[in-house]
């Protein structure tokens, strides 16, 4: 799992409490996803759950770190042998009446470097604590 913010602690918690073995990767274990050099290759991961996060209302800044991070943990997949990919964003951040925030229309942007990929990857938006989430293949 990358990102150990508070989705990532959220969704952590919900893949052990179903009985998944988590590694988390973040900034502070030493994995940066806008830093390829700290992305080591690493070997017995099954999937890969991309929950990661940056704090701005910039659209140019959200993009860039979305775009960027889901690339890069792509490539750092590839080099893992890693062939599941799940990417958490937001419901409805793809809908115009949300394009006006920067931060969410950056989230709507995740995706991108995966439809442009071919490969499946799976795209988490949760609902809220007590609905379902709604996925979608990217």
């Amino acid at each position: 799992m990358v990102g150990g913010g508070i989705l990532g602690k959220a969704v952590e918690s919900v893949l052990k409490r179903r009985g998944h073995e988590v590694i988390v990767l973040s900034k502070r274990t030493g994995f940066d996803v806008t830093e390829p050099k700290t992305m080591a290759p690493r070997s017995g991961i099954d999937a890969v759950v991309e929950a990661t996060d940056v704090f701005t209302q910039k659209f140019d800044v959200a993009r860039d770190f979305f775009t960027t991070s889901t690339r890069n943990i792509d490539h750092w997949a590839q080099e893992s042998g890693i062939d599941k990919h799940v990417l958490v964003s937001i419901v409805n951040c793809e809908i115009d009446a949300m394009s006006s925030n920067g931060y969410y229309a950056g989230k709507a942007r995740r995706g991108s470097p995966w439809r442009r990929t071919g490969k499946p990857c799976w795209c988490a938006r949760p609902c809220g604590t007590s609905s379902p989430a709604r996925t979608s293949t990217a």
